[in-house]
């Protein structure tokens, strides 16, 4: 073999061996290309405590068991009952004033763990009543209820775990200060929705970080309060699994909003007999 022919041989190889080794890198990245496409992406962790937490709206709330078991939730409202009745208890000297305290402290959460009610269909008032949107009958959950001062909290669980609050709130305040205050304890929402074009008049406000959802909704038709609505985001998968599996309510969209439109109509024209037009509905189905 002559010169010429020995160094062609030889670019040769060093050409097939670069070409082979480049062809082995273009394979292995078109490979781990392929591997990266089929990762999904995940969610994002939840923080706990959420900045978001109920508990900075009233302490009653703080952290409670949410995606937990009923047991927990009720062993962790005890708890915060009895962090509310401690200040209380050293207010005063009096014995007999702090049993009243204590005995009163009891009941009112012994009432909360007796107002347990299963979502099954036999359920009587919440259908027709503020939180009827916040739930579907014959799916697995439940609700307690608290009612205190001017206001009433719903703990609504779904396959035995706390997955949504919803408290419904008297305030002497209009809606506009409570967003104020919202916004004190939360920050600025991330969205609101105005009633107006010139955005004078907000009808809706939303929170929302990767533990908690929160929506502040005005007071509206014949209810007489505002609702703050916590979701805990990462049990809402299991939720709508669940609701799936649930033949859907009859009423439209199974809002309370909904619902009360198709029976009360216009606000303008009068209607007096609201309640007994909601009942005669519901029996109708």
């Amino acid at each position: 073999m002559n010169k010429r022919s020995s160094a062609g041989v030889a670019l040769a190889l060093v050409l097939g061996l670069v070409l082979a080794i480049s062809g082995g890198d273009v394979s292995a990245r078109s490979k781990k290309a392929k591997k990266e496409k089929v990762v999904e992406e995940k969610p994002p962790e939840p923080v706990w405590p959420s900045p978001l937490d109920p508990g900075a709206f009233d302490p009653v709330f703080k952290e409670l068991s949410f995606g937990k078991e009923r047991s927990a939730f009720e062993a962790t409202l005890k708890d915060r009952f009895d962090a509310q009745l401690l200040p209380l208890l050293r207010a005063t000297l009096d014995p007999r004033e702090r049993d009243v305290l204590k005995a009163k402290v009891e009941k009112t959460y012994a009432d909360v763990v007796a107002s347990h009610t299963p979502l099954d269909g036999t359920e009587k008032g919440y259908g027709v009543s503020v939180v009827a949107g916040a739930f579907v009958s014959k799916a697995g959950e439940s609700v307690y209820k608290y009612a205190y001062s001017d206001n009433s909290a719903y703990f609504f669980h779904s396959a035995d775990k706390l997955w949504k609050i919803v408290i419904c709130t008297e305030s002497a305040t209009d809606y506009s200060s409570l967003l104020v205050d919202l916004a004190t304890k939360y920050g600025d929402p991330l969205e609101i929705k105005h009633e107006d074009e010139e955005k004078t008049i907000p009808v809706s406000a939303l929170w929302r970080d990767s533990t908690f959802e929160l929506q502040a909704l005005p007071k509206e038709g014949i209810f007489v309060c505002s609702r703050l609505i916590w979701t805990y985001l990462p049990s809402v998968p299991a939720v709508e699994e669940l609701r799936a599996k649930t033949q859907k309510d009859v009423s439209g969209d199974g809002s309370a909003d909904a619902f009360l439109m198709q029976v009360t109509g216009d606000e303008e024209k009068e209607n007096p007999d609201v309640m007994d037009a909601i009942l005669k509905k519901r029996q109708d189905k």
